[in-house]
C-alpha cells in the first residue's frame, strides 16, 4: 500500500526533473573579476580564477582562464570580467584577440546548448570574429564560428562540434574568445547552459525503477 501511494509523488519528481532540465542555468555570472593585457599563447601564462559558485559544469576543481594576446606590439588587447560582464577590447591594428577558457575534469556536454548576449562595435565585416570552441585532452581544439548580426542573445549547442578531432563525452575545456585584425570591442553577458533534455528525468525514471523492482 505505501508502495502505491509512492508512485505518484515519484512521477510527479520524474516531470518535474524533465522540466528542470530544460531551464537554462548560469554558466558564469562574470561577477568574479579577471582581468588579463597583451600575453601570448600558451594559456599556461595568462590569469586564472576559479569561480566555482558560477561554473558549475566544472565544479570547484574548475578553473577560468583570461587571455589577450597581441602579436603586432602596436595598441593593447585585454579581456576583462567584472560587474556580470565580460569585456574583450583591442586597440591593435594587427593579429590580436581575447577571450576566456574553462578548464576542469573531462564532463560529458553531449546534447548541452549554450547561450550569451553578445554585443560587439565591430558587425560581421570580416574584421571581427567572434568563436566558441570546445576541447578534449589529446584529442584538440574545435572552434565555431558565431555570426555577429548585431546586439542580442546567441546559442550554440554542441551537437554543432560533431568532428573526430574532440570527444563531446569527454570536454575539459570550453569557451569564447574574438579575433580581429583592426581595433574593436565585444561584451559578453548571460551566459547560460542547458544540459541535454531529459538528462534530470532519466535519473528520476531510473530511481522509480529501482522501487518497483525492490518492491517487487
Amino acid at each position: 500500500m505505501r508502495f502505491n501511494s509512492l508512485v505518484p509523488s515519484m512521477v510527479a519528481l520524474v516531470a518535474a526533473l524533465a522540466g528542470s532540465a530544460s531551464a537554462a542555468m548560469t554558466f558564469d555570472s562574470f561577477t568574479v573579476a579577471q582581468s588579463e593585457t597583451n600575453n601570448l599563447p600558451p594559456l599556461s601564462g595568462v590569469n586564472w580564477a576559479s569561480p566555482a559558485s558560477s561554473q558549475p559544469i566544472f565544479g570547484a576543481s574548475g578553473t577560468r582562464a583570461a587571455f589577450a594576446y597581441n602579436y603586432s606590439g602596436l595598441g593593447s588587447t585585454t579581456t576583462s570580467v567584472s560587474g556580470g560582464t565580460a569585456t574583450l577590447t583591442t586597440t591593435s591594428s594587427g593579429g590580436a584577440g581575447a577571450g576566456l577558457a574553462y578548464s576542469g575534469s573531462a564532463q560529458d556536454l553531449t546534447g548541452y546548448t549554450f547561450s550569451f548576449f553578445l554585443n560587439s562595435n565591430v558587425e560581421n565585416d570580416g574584421q571581427i570574429g567572434f568563436s566558441f570552441f570546445l576541447e578534449t585532452a589529446g584529442l584538440g581544439t574545435v572552434e565555431r564560428m558565431v555570426v555577429y548580426t548585431g546586439a542580442g542573445t546567441y546559442t550554440v549547442d554542441t551537437s554543432d562540434f560533431a568532428d573526430p578531432a574532440i570527444d563531446l563525452t569527454a570536454i575539459t575545456s570550453l569557451g569564447f574568445s574574438i579575433y580581429t585584425a583592426t581595433p574593436g570591442s565585444a561584451t559578453v553577458s548571460n551566459f547560460t547552459y542547458t544540459p541535454a533534455p531529459g538528462a534530470l528525468a532519466l535519473l528520476g525514471a531510473a530511481g522509480l525503477a529501482g522501487a518497483r523492482r525492490r518492491r517487487a
